[in-house]
């Protein structure tokens, strides 16, 4: 795997594949949708926020890989990414209806149940819906110094992030053992 920067690759294959699933049909051009932060005031109608990354281990923590004889490598970590998807009130000069609001909620909802799955480096990547309490989700906005809008929070998983921690182990060279029978 290579070394380039994992989240931008991730976030840039989550933004083509929405962008697939909603322009022409909801937005009505690629540059409308954007990786950002409620409350930026530029010129896009749907924003991309990454609010929280966590490790995520189906199977219990990872062994070491071997590289050579006398090396090993930590293992790799493997993240979810959880983002919301939500519609930038103060965009400027196309003032946003509830309607459009609306739509694009809704696509959004459609693009995430009908993901079969994306694929990031060879690996696959699971679209899904990342339930949050009414209390988690009035907390997120208050952090951002908004009040509780309407988005649609989701989970993008298993993000690969490779190790490059390398540990030499030296090569045992004999081994004693002495037994007592008694």
């Amino acid at each position: 795997m290579n070394q380039d920067p994992i989240f931008i690759k991730a976030g840039e294959r989550l933004l083509e594949y929405l962008r697939g699933e909603l322009v022409p049909t909801v937005l009505g051009t690629p540059d409308m949708i954007k990786l950002a932060y409620p409350g930026q005031e530029e010129e896009f109608r749907l924003g991309l926020f990454l609010y929280d990354m966590e490790e995520v281990r189906p199977h219990g923590p990872p062994g070491m890989t071997r590289l050579s004889e006398d090396s090993r490598r930590f293992p790799d970590l493997s993240l979810a990414m959880r983002f919301m998807a939500f519609a930038n009130r103060k965009v400027a000069f196309h003032s946003m209806e509830m309607a459009d609001e609306l739509l694009m909620m809704e696509g959004v909802f459609r693009a995430v149940h009908g993901s079969s799955g994306l694929e990031l480096d060879g690996q696959k990547l699971k679209l899904r819906f990342y339930p949050l309490t009414q209390g988690e989700k009035v907390s997120l906005w208050q952090s951002l110094g908004s009040p509780l809008q309407g988005a649609v929070y989701f989970t993008l998983e298993p993000i690969p992030v490779p190790s490059s921690r390398i540990q030499r182990i030296p090569p045992v060279r004999a081994v004693e053992i002495h037994a007592n029978h008694e």
